[in-house]
């Protein structure tokens, strides 16, 4: 038996941190002007552990997972904005486009380094850089 078979413990420990972080994200982020860069680093970190702990062939589901967890939990955070503005129906946008927005960073993220590991650097600060150009776009939008 291969032994990232039995690092469940491992891998349901990841998702409830995914759920976490951005709770422990969101003080760092008021100080530091440049809240991507954290998450985009927390990615990258994510994918590393995916890649050490969890086998090949269920690595992909569980970054979109993990993913999906980290912007359903962030925009829960951010939805009090929301409710306190009386503007409901914007929360729905956010969600929609910020979790695809993480999922896509994400993938940009992973895709590369399950093939090559050294790749984890230049893609996460493509993926940075993507996220940086979304943020501009929001501040538009919302």
């Amino acid at each position: 038996m291969s032994e990232k078979n039995d690092n469940l413990p491992v891998i349901f420990f990841i998702c409830i941190a995914t759920l976490i972080v951005p709770i422990i994200l969101m003080p760092i982020e008021k100080i530091a002007p440049y809240p991507f860069v954290f998450e985009e680093i927390l990615k990258a970190v994510l994918v590393l552990l995916i890649l050490n702990f969890s086998k090949h062939q269920k690595q992909l589901v569980l970054m979109i997972t993990i993913t999906f967890l980290f912007a359903l939990s962030e925009n829960i955070f951010y939805s009090t904005n929301f409710i306190t503005n009386g503007i409901l129906y914007n929360f729905w946008q956010r969600f929609i486009l910020t979790t695809t927005l993480h999922i896509l960073t994400a993938l940009i993220i992973f895709i590369p380094s399950q093939k090559k590991i050294e790749l984890i650097t230049p893609v996460t600060i493509l993926a940075m850089i993507i996220h940086y150009f979304y943020n501009q776009l929001a501040l538009l939008a919302f």
